[in-house]
Formats: structure tokens, sequence, C-alpha cells
């Protein structure tokens, strides 16, 4: 069965952790407030207006406006951490129309720090949260309706190959040259369009999704830090460090420490 751990009431947003076993199924369903999901661990389908989409990565944050109807099956035990928006905070965000009827989802190097970010204000719980977690949720919001806006605007096939790279060679060096020699394009021209696509140059996606593979290798193996960083690509454990510390907010032992208390 569902897990509920300790909600935080934040003003116009209401926090709550969750969890759900594998193989766990919500028929389908609509929710009576805008709602934000964080995905902390593990794997799931949603499916709304018949197109299924597939959510494996941490970090990704998944919105949904009010009484949008969806179904859910857990593929592997989740956790969550679930906003629910009040209506008077959407209306401050009053540019967000589209956003408001249109679900969208942020992942990866699109999420940016933003889902961690959140988590971090919600386990603080402090007098400074409340406006925080409001804060931020607002910002995701924000980052959402950019994506929306623009749905034409694809990357192209080298962009997308160029991406593809980066990820089977997370753990080994990898020049721009190489890259763009890969591709069979021109490295300043793959620079500049990957930039566009992406929003961040080449060298900041591969440094996000090696702290990402560090963080699920922290969440789920006891290896040393000295090892996670090698085989993530880092120089060395000081470099690793100063990285994910950069892009999480905590250092990968706070990090460890807090998820191994938190979700076990």
């Amino acid at each position: 069965m569902r897990q509920v751990f300790r909600a935080l009431e934040c003003g116009n947003v209401r926090v709550t952790e969750v969890s759900y076993p594998e193989g766990y199924t919500l028929a389908r369903h609509g929710h009576g407030y805008a709602f934000l999901g964080l995905l902390l661990r593990g794997t799931y389908s949603e499916t709304v207006a018949g197109k299924m989409e597939d959510f494996s990565r941490p970090g990704t944050l998944r919105y949904l406006p009010t009484d949008v109807m969806h179904s859910v099956r857990y593929s592997r035990g989740s956790r969550f951490l679930v906003s629910c928006i009040g209506q008077h905070l959407l209306e401050r965000v009053a540019d967000c129309a589209r956003l408001r009827n249109e679900p969208g989802r942020l992942s990866g190097t699109e999420s940016d720090d933003v889902g961690w970010r959140l988590f971090k204000e919600y386990k603080q719980n402090d007098a400074m949260s409340p406006l925080g977690v409001e804060c931020l949720v607002m910002e995701a919001l924000l980052r959402i309706e950019r994506v929306l806006r623009n749905p034409g605007q694809r990357p192209s096939p080298t962009v997308l190959r160029a991406r593809d790279l980066l990820h089977e060679g997370v753990a080994g060096p990898l020049t721009l040259d190489e890259v763009a020699r890969q591709t069979g394009s021109h490295p300043a021209y793959l620079s500049r369009e990957f930039r566009q696509a992406f929003r961040c140059t080449m060298s900041e996606y591969l440094r996000r999704i090696r702290v990402e593979r560090a963080q699920d290798m922290l969440m789920k193996s006891d290896k040393p830090l000295a090892e996670i960083a090698a085989t993530c690509g880092f120089h060395d454990q000081s470099h690793f460090t100063r990285a994910f510390r950069q892009l999480v907010g905590d250092t990968p032992t706070a990090f460890r420490r807090r998820t191994a208390t938190q979700f076990d």
C-alpha cells in the first residue's frame, strides 16, 4: 500500500513525501488541485489522454493541472515529493494560463537543480522553509511553462546524437572536437546548436549526468566515494565533491547519509 510520510504546509503549497510499492497501480483519476511531483527514486509510467510516458530519472519533475485524468503504474518501488498547489499561487504566476491546462515535465538538464533544492528545503523545515518552497514551486512552474511554449523546438539529429554520445561516454574523457568528429559536424556549429537545444554547454550537460549517475550509486550502493568518483568520470574525489555540491547542494557524504535514513 501507499505510505505517506511527513506533510509540510507552506502557505499556498502542501508538500508530502509518499512512497508506492512495486507493482502498485492507480486507476484513472484526477486531482482537485494542481500537482507537482518530484521523483526521488524508482520508476513509473503514467497515461494521460491515451499517451503513456515513462519516468525513471531521479530529480524529474511532473506537473499536472487541476482535474487532469490519468492512471499510474509503479514498475519499481517509487518515492516522491508531492506538492499540492493552491489556486492563489497559480494566479500569482499570472502569465502561465497555458501551463494550468497542459501537463508538463522537467528532467535531466531541463530540471537543473530546482527539484533537489525543493527537496532540501522540505527537509530543512525551518521558519524560512514555507517561503523557500513556494518560491521553488513557482520557479519550477515557470521553467515548465517555457518548455510548453516551445514544443516545436526539437533538437536536430546531430545534436541528439551528440547528447547520446555524452551519455554513452559518461565515465570516460570526451572533448568537443571528438564529439563533433563522431557526429560529422563543425565544433563551433555543434556547440552553438547544443546550447540552444539544452540551454547549457556540453561540458555542463556531461557534468550533470555524471552527478545524476553518482546520486543513483550513492542511494543504491555502499561503494567508497573514490570508486564512485572514478566510475562516474571525475578526475578525483575532490573534483567529484565540488561538482556534486554545486549541483545538488550537499556533499556526496551528506547526500548518502540523508537518503539512507530517509528512504529506508
